[in-house]
């Protein structure tokens, strides 16, 4: 893969900067310090890795403004790609916006991005083939041998692992596993390393071992016995099952044994009584007479019910009289004399007959004697200060 043109949009002191149209060849940037050398290949790294917390905190946001992010233009397998990736100040995502679009025109993501890269990761592109001047600075203060190390770590690191740290990694485990041997002149003495505590521990164990093992004839009669007491446990608890259950059923049969022997006699009377007892051949017919009978009745209770229930929710719905709600004490009262007021209505009744009866005597009278409807209507209303004069009849 081969980089071809450069667009910030904004990245660190970068605001629409555009390279355009990079050689084939070796491409050098040169300037002062602080012309933002180092912010370039930044970005470039950020194009092809992402946005990472540190750069977000050394680059982001852009100090002129603009929108963080920008495209490179890379040529690889398959022809020429753009790649774009840009980010928001509130994302916490390393990946951002990205998108990499083909000569077709079609938009990809980081899938294609990784087959361009060849699967490389950030360590490995940033030791091998991106080393900027802080690397090569610490390198001039280094010895040959260090320096060599060093320069071998970064060209020839076998997946980002240099085999002199491999190397020195297990000089230092096999000190530690197996320990130095220090003899002095007075005295022959070895310092004991990793492997000698191991070792010690071993027997320790082993000896451990031995011991628990002669308790393990001990712990199978103990278990055995366990067993033998768990399997007596379990025959008397089915026998305290059966028992209960026995004892259940004679408390229920003491219970019944009145109503039992009472059943048998009913039973006795009965079948007494069918021996006797004649029904006439018209019983069948009565007896279906007798059930319609009941269903109507049934029906109409329902119907009553029926009504009752609608009553009693009209009824709810109603607005209590507030008036009424007052006189609820005279209204009791009054419900109490209704013996009385129903007496005093059958003499008035009785009163209003003998006012009936007597204005029909009068009625006839004054026509047997010859009286005019006027001078009746007089005497009805109690004025007798003109009497007519009595005819010869």
């Amino acid at each position: 893969m081969k980089i071809k043109d450069i667009q910030i949009d904004g990245f660190g002191v970068w605001t629409g900067l555009s390279v355009d149209s990079l050689p084939e060849g070796m491409t050098l940037f040169y300037g002062p310090n602080e012309a933002g050398k180092t912010t370039l290949m930044q970005f470039l790294r950020a194009m092809l890795y992402g946005f990472t917390e540190e750069r977000r905190q050394k680059y982001l946001p852009p100090i002129h403004g603009g929108t963080p992010g920008g495209a490179i233009r890379v040529t690889g397998p398959g022809g020429g790609y753009e790649v774009r990736r840009h980010s928001q100040l509130t994302d916490t995502d390393v990946t951002g916006r990205l998108t990499v679009t083909g000569s077709d025109g079609l938009a990809q993501g980081q899938h294609r991005l990784g087959m361009l890269l060849g699967q490389i990761d950030e360590p490995i592109f940033t030791n091998v083939f991106a080393i900027g001047i802080r690397e090569l600075q610490e390198l001039s203060t280094l010895d040959d041998t260090s320096a060599a190390d060093e320069l071998y770590k970064l060209s020839s690191g076998l997946d980002r692992v240099s085999l002199v740290d491999v190397l020195r990694s297990l000089r230092s485990g096999r000190s530690e596993v197996v320990g130095k041997r220090e003899a002095e002149s007075d005295e022959n003495e070895a310092a004991i390393g990793k492997l000698a505590s191991m070792m010690t521990k071993r027997e320790k164990l082993r000896d451990e071992i031995q011991r628990l093992s002669g308790s393990t004839r001990r712990w199978s009669e103990l278990a055995t016995q366990r067993r033998t007491q768990s399997q007596e446990i379990e025959t008397l608890r089915g026998r305290m099952v059966a028992w209960e259950r026995e004892a259940r059923c004679v408390e229920i049969a003491t219970s019944v044994y009145d109503k039992w022997q009472e059943r048998d006699q009913i039973r006795e009377e009965i079948d007494a009584i069918e021996g006797e007892a004649a029904l006439p051949d018209e019983a069948p017919g009565q007896l279906v007479q007798i059930e319609a009978m009941l269903e109507e009745r049934r029906t109409k209770m329902e119907e009553i019910k029926t009504k009752r229930r609608g009553l009693r929710d009209k009824s709810e719905q109603l607005p209590i009289n507030k008036r009424l709600f007052d006189l609820q004490g005279r209204i009791e009262a009054a419900s109490q004399q209704a013996t009385w007021i129903e007496a005093l209505e059958e003499q008035i009744d009785r009163l209003e007959n003998q006012i009936e009866k007597a204005r029909n005597q009068v009625d006839a009278d004054a026509d047997r004697l010859g009286i005019e409807e006027d001078e009746r209507v007089r005497l009805g209303d109690g004025d007798d200060g003109d009497l007519p004069d009595l005819s010869r009849s």
